[in-house]
């Protein structure tokens, strides 16, 4: 069907209907978990029925009827015409994933009309069959007794509890924060700005004063030569001389109250822009509860499929982590708890063998370190057979002998792309395919993944994740011209080496570190921008940590450790593995922010480097510097082209907006222009007109990067006199260094 409302009320219709679907899931497992609670039945009916009122009022009739068979069946249990037993439990989830599923996408033809007369009939049979309702039994409590199955799957009533008081709330799309961040970023820059000037105010003071006591040594001077002078031209003389230094005397007076006002206005400002940033970036952060709260359903639906029996114990739902960071860590979390269910929790009959309570159990817990969360999941399942792992390592030909590799390096195995100890698949992990994928993402997030197991007794995954990935404290140090930022998080100490200390590990560099072999990686050879400066003298060394990893980061130059505000990098200049994106320093300049656990884990899987830019033409040293002006509102972004320029072999200039570039033109005629389109003052359009028409650079070739996509503005993009036309969207670094020297040659 046709959908009349526009996106942004989809969106908000969408988010009210997860939320509800969700709260229904939650309790509909908590019923399973304890069937005393009539307050529950209530709020659940609630639920339903807020759902099937707004997918009525959408015109979304298939949710609607589904919500209204779920409010029904609820109805029922709640005046007690029939009991809520497994069977009615599986059907309302069915209708659950079923509404999930449904959810309008905003596409002309719409998913809502699908066909759920199937469903719908079978909810229908629940109604017409209403069994008197009997006393019912507990369920498995913590460390308790199963009881029979049959007795389990009842619920009885209990006095209400008393409704629990939230505080209102609102919905904020997590780009409007992204996006207010981001003004805030520049007002930081702005703030620099203007405490420079105040530096600058300070030093006129001072030169106020010294004109102030010039003048009054000019007036000593003329009063000694007073005898020697005609009377009347003395004193119009003295004077002059006394009303100037009664003015300085003025100005800096002026001078020194507008340096002490515009010093404390500054503070001021300084700390309610950190109060306002620091306020933005909680409104980021949520809870663990919003992901955790899938899970048990997880392990319910898991656990049927592997006809086991186990349970999830959650506790640290309450800690928080920014948004970003939880909605990519979700599916690594879903992973390995199937992992857990499928291939660690044992069979009843197993377990009852060895000892162990038919139902295994799960917990998942956080915690918050300091700027990081410890994420655990443990089981109490048969654990990993290292003996095994290593043997499969042998066979695949990945060690030499089993004694190649101790315990700890083995675990890290189960993390290699298809390897597996698996002898069947199964629809709910397959043969471990995947938990690559798990490192990966959790790498990808500056966090590590560690596994430890005891043969029988269970299994134990720690993630380690940042709170934040838009504030960090860094390490800042700096290698060519370029300055860089390590996490603090991710480094392990730092040590001075010595020419005499590094040795051959192979095909590695590295050195000793209280009898343990490190291997040493020189920092821009790693990001593909040669290599540091000095090797022969003794080097700063960054020792970085990636489970039971070490690696040694040879840097140039250690500057210190602050706080900053990463900003990611900007799409149309690609992906690179080694970097999460950039900071803006206190002096306006650009830091990169290294991503060094994925540079270790890389490393250690000997991928080696990975070049930061694209290299220009067939790598001969050109006799001349070409030269580019990069035309850019964005600091980022030019800053950023201006690093990837000169990477490349290119002296760069920049400049601001259109008018700025035409007047670095008139001194400093360039090969190449690079230009944005949408700037304040003169755009991209205006700019290349104004170029085309003047005689010193109406021939140098000018090349547009812009996000605007539209062929109207491609077209007129060449109209103008463009001689390229790319659009950020799609960029690659690669194609702009070709065009460039296409163009320059």
């Amino acid at each position: 069907m046709d959908l009349p409302f526009d996106k942004e009320f989809l969106e908000t219709f969408n988010a009210e209907a997860r939320e509800k679907l969700q709260n229904l899931s939650d309790g509909l497992l908590s019923l399973e978990e304890s069937a005393e609670d009539e307050d529950g039945i209530r709020t659940l009916f609630r639920e339903a029925h807020t759902l099937k009122g707004s997918a009525g009022m959408m015109g979304f009739d298939a949710i609607k009827s589904l919500a209204h068979r779920i409010e029904d069946i609820l109805s029922g249990v709640q005046k007690g015409q029939f009991l809520l037993d497994q069977g009615k439990t599986d059907v309302i989830l069915e209708a659950i994933d079923r509404i999930e599923a449904l959810l309008p996408t905003g596409e002309e033809s719409d998913k809502a009309d699908d066909n759920v007369s199937d469903l719908l009939e079978r909810m229908g049979e629940f109604q017409q069959d209403s069994p008197e309702p009997t006393a019912a039994v507990d369920c498995e409590a913590d460390g308790g007794e199963q009881d029979e199955p049959g007795q389990a799957d009842t619920v009885k009533t209990a006095p209400p509890k008393a409704r629990k008081q939230t505080e209102p709330t609102i919905r904020v799309n997590i780009d409007r924060l992204d996006k207010l961040l981001n003004l805030m970023g520049e007002i930081i820059v702005n703030q620099i700005g203007t405490e420079g000037h105040v530096s600058e105010l300070a030093n006129l003071k001072e030169k106020s004063h010294e004109l102030v006591q010039l003048f009054k040594s000019i007036t000593r001077d003329i009063e000694e030569l007073r005898s020697s002078l005609d009377s009347n031209q003395a004193d119009s003389l003295s004077q002059k001389i006394n009303k100037a230094g009664d003015t300085a005397t003025a100005v800096s007076a002026a001078l020194d109250s507008a340096a002490a006002n515009l010093r404390e206005s500054t503070a001021s400002h300084r700390l309610a822009l950190k109060e306002l940033h620091d306020s933005t970036l909680n409104v980021r952060m949520l809870p663990l509860a919003t992901i955790f709260s899938q899970y048990p359903r997880v392990v319910r639906d898991a656990s049927r499929s592997c006809g086991k029996k186990a349970r999830l114990l959650i506790s640290g739902e309450k800690t928080e982590l920014d948004k970003r960071i939880l909605e990519q860590i979700s599916d690594p979390l879903l992973h390995i708890i199937r992992n857990c269910v499928d291939h660690g929790i044992e069979s009843t009959v197993t377990r009852e063998a060895a000892g162990k309570p038919e139902q295994g159990t799960i917990r998942l817990s956080a915690e918050q370190r300091g700027d990081m969360v410890d994420i655990i999941i443990e089981d109490d399942g048969a654990g990993i057979d290292v003996a095994r792992v290593k043997a499969v390592a042998v066979q695949k030909g990945l060690i030499n002998a089993e004694n190649d590799m101790d315990d700890d390096r083995a675990l890290e195995l189960i993390f290699r792309s298809g390897f597996s100890t698996a002898e069947k698949v199964t629809d709910i992990s397959g043969r471990g395919v995947g938990m690559d994928v798990v490192k990966n993402n959790i790498e990808q997030l500056d966090g590590t993944v560690t596994v430890t197991t005891e043969l029988g007794q269970g299994t134990r995954i720690e993630v380690a994740l940042p709170v934040t990935l838009v504030v960090i404290d860094g390490l800042l140090v700096e290698g060519g011209d370029q300055k860089f930022v390590v996490p603090v998080s991710s480094v392990r100490e730092m040590v001075v080496v010595t020419p005499e200390e590094v040795q051959s590990l192979g095909s590695q560099r590295g050195f000793l570190m209280r009898d343990t072999a490190i291997p040493l990686v020189d920092m821009l050879d790693a990001l593909g921008r040669g290599q540091i400066s000095d090797r022969q003298g003794k080097s700063h060394v960054i020792v970085i940590q990636n489970g039971s990893y070490n690696l040694g980061l040879q840097v140039e130059r250690l500057i210190g450790e602050q706080e900053i505000v990463i900003k990611p990098l900007s799409p149309f200049l690609g992906h690179h593995p080694f970097i999460s994106g950039v900071s803006i320093l206190s002096g306006g300049e650009i830091a990169v922010v290294l991503n060094v656990l994925e540079m270790a884990s890389s490393l250690a899987a000997g991928e080696g480097a990975a070049p930061m830019t694209a290299r220009t033409g067939n790598g001969e040293q050109q006799q001349r510097k070409r030269s580019v002006l990069v035309v850019e509102d964005s600091l980022v972004v030019r800053e950023l082209q201006r690093n990837i320029l000169e990477a490349a072999g290119y002296e760069v200039n920049t400049a601001v907006d259109g008018r700025d570039a035409l007047s670095r033109l008139d001194n400093d005629p360039v090969d190449c222009i690079v230009t944005d389109i949408e700037m304040p003052g003169m755009d991209g359009f205006e700019l290349t007109v104004a170029i085309r028409q003047r005689e010193d650079v109406g021939e140098t070739p000018v090349i547009m990067v812009t996000s605007l996509n539209s062929e109207e503005h491609k077209k007129k993009g060449i109209e103008v006199g463009a001689d390229a036309y790319v659009v950020k969207g799609s960029f690659d670094q690669k194609d702009l260094l070709e065009t460039i020297e296409r163009l320059v040659a």
